[in-house]
């Protein structure tokens, strides 16, 4: 007798034995030719969230995710025809109506004229490896974006620095005046291009930090002349609620470009008339720093990508300002969080309150290891 030949529904005395020999680690079913249940293991309550009973004679082709579908069809019914149904990656729904990533595999049931009418399937959640598999692919985008750098800093600013010195001279000879303004045109568009390399070279330097205990408060409010000056130009008001909270262990030029960029990214979101918040506050274990602008919000199909190198929503954006930041964000063993809505969104970076640890007894490598 082989494994095909077993019913798993017409076997009760099985199900305990299935149970224990997957521990809670993989999800087991048998549905029929139709691709309805008939065998539910106990695992989908503690995985999925489903009682075993409520899914019997119900189609797994009911929870799968409208763009994994087809395809799920297609090798479900191949497996039916071959009696061997290949590996499949899925979104599948779970009781409270998020979508887990799972890996199927089946084998086949045979009745007794030994035509195939059934199937088994066994199942891994394998959700976090695929978020660890996207962040992984993440990191290799700026490795990327790092090399890139490296070799567009001699190949380009180089030729950018001498063209923008001719352009200068030609600027200052009288017999040229009524070029001028095609002058200042192309320095600034200049200017642009060293600023997208500047962008670059911040991502791709390993520069060496210097962390120190530094009051975030102070150094907020030492940018916000700078901040209201460039929102008054826009018809913007920034309000500052910063709360008490404890000396951060950072790097204050580091931290300092994590908020000239999430506040820059918040005024250009907002149209004429906006309110920008910058708020601190002590949340348990953790000092958030949080930007809050009154935009049209982030749009639920692109905020996945937000924080990739080159994706951008803005005309002349470059994509990076975000995964610098959170590229300065991981250095301090901070999270940054984002929410969303039609009323604007919300940027903000926990970092770990260490107000209780002794930084003398650490190590510096192990300070934010704990």
């Amino acid at each position: 007798m082989t494994a095909a030949d077993v019913s798993l529904k017409e076997a009760p005395y099985l199900d305990s034995i299935v149970h224990n020999l997957i521990a809670n680690t993989l999800l087991v079913c048998q549905v029929s030719s139709e691709g309805k249940y008939e065998y539910v293991g106990k695992t989908h309550q503690s995985i999925l969230g489903y009682n075993p009973e409520e899914l019997i004679g119900r189609s797994l082709f009911d929870f799968i995710h409208a763009d994994d579908l087809g395809m799920s069809k297609l090798l479900f019914k191949d497996g039916l025809n071959s009696g061997h149904f290949d590996q499949i990656h899925l979104r599948y729904r779970s009781n409270n109506n998020n979508y887990l990533y799972l890996e199927s595999q089946g084998i086949a049931i045979y009745d007794d004229n030994n035509s195939v009418n059934g199937a088994v399937f066994v199942t891994r959640d394998i959700t976090y490896r695929n978020l660890l598999e996207n962040e992984l692919a993440r990191l290799g985008q700026l490795k990327s974006v790092a090399q890139l750098s490296a070799g567009l800093v001699h190949e380009i600013r180089n030729p950018i620095t001498t063209v923008r010195g001719f352009l200068q001279i030609l600027y200052g000879n009288e017999e040229l005046n009524q070029y001028r303004d095609y002058f200042d045109l192309m320095i600034k568009e200049l200017d642009d291009a060293n600023h997208l390399i500047t962008d670059f070279l911040s991502m791709a330097k390993e520069k060496e930090s210097h962390f120190a205990w530094q009051d975030l408060n102070s150094l907020i409010q030492s940018l916000f002349s700078v901040f209201n000056a460039e929102a008054t130009l826009k018809n913007h008001k920034i309000i500052l609620d910063l709360g008490e909270i404890n000396d951060i262990y950072m790097d204050g030029n580091q931290i300092r470009q994590l908020i000239v960029n999430l506040v820059n990214n918040g005024i250009e979101s907002m149209e004429a008339g906006g309110v920008l918040t910058i708020r601190t506050a002590s949340q348990g274990e953790y000092i958030v720093l949080s930007v809050e602008d009154k935009g049209s919000g982030i749009d639920s199909e692109i905020m996945n990508r937000i924080g990739t190198p080159f994706f951008t929503t803005k005309e002349k954006g470059t994509g990076l300002g975000l995964s610098i930041c959170q590229n300065i964000a991981d250095k301090h063993k901070a999270k940054i969080k984002i929410k969303s809505s039609t009323d604007g969104s919300t940027f903000s970076v926990w970092f770990k309150d260490l107000k209780d640890v002794d930084y003398n007894s650490i190590h510096k490598d192990n300070l934010f290891a704990m």
